[in-house]
């Protein structure tokens, strides 16, 4: 097993010069929320092009971190865990975002899960976009 396990969140509505410091802070709080392990969870820095936000979770918490995000894909999972989702989800909506968190080891993606509130052509919102590998 490698050192660390790294998850990407990629937010497309905004580039790192033009994410506002106080909405970077509100999406590293729900994401760090939603792995969990936050002792073990570290932010590692903000990628160019679209906005991604890229952590590092220690080796040891790794397996752990991995089963609650594949949890929170499956719609289950630790109510926290449900909860930071939905908080992402709502900043995501809030600057008409896409977001996809991603688990990598290596070139191997680990699993994918995608938040968006998409309206539908009579307002009405549609439940969450999910993404497999």
């Amino acid at each position: 097993m490698s050192e660390h396990q790294e998850y990407r969140l990629r937010i497309d509505a905004f580039r790192p010069e033009t994410l506002p410091m106080a909405r970077l802070a509100e999406y590293m709080a729900e994401l760090a929320r939603l792995l969990g392990e936050q002792d073990k969870v570290h932010f590692e820095k903000v990628e160019p092009g679209s906005a991604v936000l890229v952590t590092v979770v220690e080796a040891s918490a790794a397996p752990k971190v991995d089963l609650r995000v594949r949890q929170v894909r499956e719609g289950r999972g630790p109510v926290e865990a449900l909860k930071a989702f939905r908080g992402l989800d709502d900043l995501l909506a809030k600057d008409n975002a896409i977001g996809t968190l991603t688990s990598a080891d290596g070139a191997t993606t680990a699993s994918t899960i995608s938040a968006t509130r998409l309206r539908s052509p009579r307002g009405r919102r549609n439940e969450l976009a999910w993404l497999g590998d």
